[in-house]
């Protein structure tokens, strides 16, 4: 990592530098190189020099350079989560934002959201920072950039709403969801990260009156879905997030499979399911989860258990059928759908090959939960799923590596 002359500019395309400008202020970022040609002929510099997303150093305004590329730390290989430059494009006109999100890469929109999320976390000009949020994560962009932006607008410790979230089959006692709280909820639906991006879904927040569940809720959130494959495991991939997102802000939740809509389906989907709501006091949760009736680990789980399959054996499903087998064989999980041989339970088959479908994107995203907060990294394949009776239906594979 040493200095370099002004002239040789070149060598930092590309590359992750420390740079001092002429006004003391240091500047960490990855550089693409501006030759005096273009400089001259798109900002009216004649001297070449290094653009840092949107700021351009030009060669007579950099004081010292070094490279940051050996360098690998907590940051990889910036020196905090981020720094001068992000807090500047801040400072300076929060509406330019929208061009660094364009202009970046995940690394470099990643360090502007660090810093937008320390801001909003000190309360300094908040309400600017969640419209400039909620507008940047309507943009296309990659999952991982929309994930982020959600966990800022919308942090849900989803973990410890596992030990809380119950199946409110019957609601006593129910409050009133607020118009503020019905707001938040609908907003935050449209930051949930599906487990198929590909696939178009619709959910809306209708009033029960609208849907033919009469059970005393106030609300119902219904699903539709294009009907490819993987359709029905995408919304309960999707619909968990919102049941523990509901469960975080005591309003009690139902998967309720048999409730239908008034509301014709949108063009090109089908509606799938909905989850009936109410606002619920904080005792109404679950208290104890331990006491829920489930199937003993050896029955769901073989291998290491990682910890992991202690509790995300508490994955809800339609008649508690708990359909799935997690096999651990080292490095990889694998996890089926599976049918214990001559038994149904109350449904009918057409209908457990359909909502156990639903029940496996539950189960995914509680295990891609419970992994996270033991802190492993995974890489998720996903298989084809045509609703066979096979005893076993292979779901996903999970290579897993300790954080």
């Amino acid at each position: 990592m040493s200095e370099v002359k002004k002239h040789r500019l070149r060598r930092f395309d590309g590359k992750t530098v420390s740079l001092t400008a002429i006004d003391g202020n240091i500047f960490e970022g990855i550089c693409e190189y501006n030759s005096r040609d273009y400089n001259y002929h798109e900002f009216g510099y004649d001297e070449d020099g290094l653009q840092m997303v949107n700021f351009l150093f030009i060669n007579s305004n950099i004081v010292k350079i070094k490279s940051l590329e050996d360098v690998e730390g907590p940051y990889g290989h910036f020196s905090a989560p981020y720094g001068t430059l992000e807090e500047m494009n801040l400072t300076d006109d929060i509406d330019l934002l929208e061009d660094w999100y364009d202009e970046g890469d995940d690394i470099e929109v990643f360090r502007m959201l660090n810093c937008l999320e320390d801001h909003l976390v000190r309360n300094d000009r908040k309400r600017e920072i969640i419209d400039v949020l909620r507008k940047l994560h309507k943009v296309n962009a990659s999952p991982a950039v929309k994930a982020r932006i959600a966990d800022i607008l919308y942090p849900v410790d989803y973990y410890a709403q596992i030990f809380r979230r119950k199946s409110f089959h019957i609601f006593k006692d129910t409050g009133e969801i607020s118009d503020e709280d019905l707001r938040e909820l609908k907003l935050f639906i449209t930051t949930v990260t599906p487990l198929y991006p590909e696939i178009r879904t619709e959910i809306t927040v209708v009033p029960q009156s609208e849907t033919t569940c009469k059970r005393g809720r106030q609300y119902c959130i219904t699903f539709y879905s294009e009907p490819k494959e993987g359709y029905l495991r995408n919304i309960g991939y999707i619909g968990e997030q919102i049941d523990l997102y509901l469960t975080q802000h005591n309003i009690g939740a139902l998967w309720f499979g048999i409730g239908k809509p008034e509301e014709p389906s949108p063009q090109g989907m089908e509606y799938v399911i909905m989850i009936a709501i109410s606002a619920m006091a904080e005792d109404k949760f679950r208290k104890d989860m331990f006491k829920a009736k489930r199937k003993s680990l050896e029955e769901i789980w073989s291998g290491d258990t990682l910890n992991v399959a202690e509790i995300v054996r508490f994955t809800p499903s339609a008649c508690n059928t708990q359909p799935w087998i997690t096999e651990n064989n080292g490095n990889e999980l694998t996890v089926y759908r599976y049918k214990k041989p001559g038994k149904r339970g109350i449904m009918p088959a057409a209908a457990v090959q359909f909502y156990n479908r639903i029940d496996m994107g539950i189960y995914l995203f509680m295990l891609e939960t419970c992994l996270k907060h033991e802190g492993y990294r995974f890489e998720r394949t996903l298989f084809e799923d045509d609703g066979s009776e096979n005893e076993k239906t292979l779901t996903a594979k999970y290579q897993i590596k300790k954080a």
